[in-house]
């Protein structure tokens, strides 16, 4: 633009200063114009990065939910604070019954234990969380095998802000 038109606009935009009438420095109205120019860019720019922002997590929900597997994030104690449709669809659960543990009542009950233990281990190292191990498909009420993998997500500092995790149906292959 230039910088005519770039008043102009900031002016409609509703960028421009009060400037009273009768005696002004030379400069006043000037720096006024640069000032309202200046901020005009920039309600410009943060525009451009909010709906940059918003395409991002357009994009990230869609392939969220193409992904065949379940997909789930959970905070840094394990409770769920997200899960794909599949998640939903597969356990029948909705997402405040799967929150903090919750969806261990999916778990075989020969596998609670041990998926509890390979949990806490993880969630005390920061490492990896991956297990075999059955849970319960709401369509029917039958066990299915199971891999699920969670990996930590972590701030500069190494400290676990959340889990990324899948769970993918590995009956066929038991």
């Amino acid at each position: 633009y230039g910088g005519e038109e770039l008043a102009v606009r900031a002016m409609k935009a509703g960028a421009m200063d009060y400037l009273q009438k009768g005696h002004l420095a030379a400069d006043t109205l000037s720096r006024t114009v640069i000032r309202a120019i200046e901020r005009f860019r920039m309600q410009e720019r943060i525009e451009e990065q909010r709906s940059a922002l918003e395409r991002s997590q357009q994009r990230y929900q869609t392939l969220l939910e193409a992904i065949p597997q379940m997909v789930w994030t959970a905070n840094p104690e394990g409770c769920l604070e997200y899960a794909n449709r599949r998640w939903f669809e597969y356990t029948g659960l909705a997402l405040e019954d799967s929150a903090c543990m919750g969806w261990d009542r999916l778990l075989h009950p020969e596998d609670r234990e041990r998926t509890r233990i390979a949990w806490n281990q993880a969630a005390a190292s920061g490492s990896v969380f991956e297990i075999e191990h059955r849970l319960r498909r709401a369509a029917d009420g039958s066990y299915r095998w199971h891999l699920v993998r969670a990996v930590p997500v972590r701030t500069g500092a190494g400290e676990v802000t959340n889990w990324f995790g899948t769970s993918r149906e590995i009956e066929d292959q038991k």
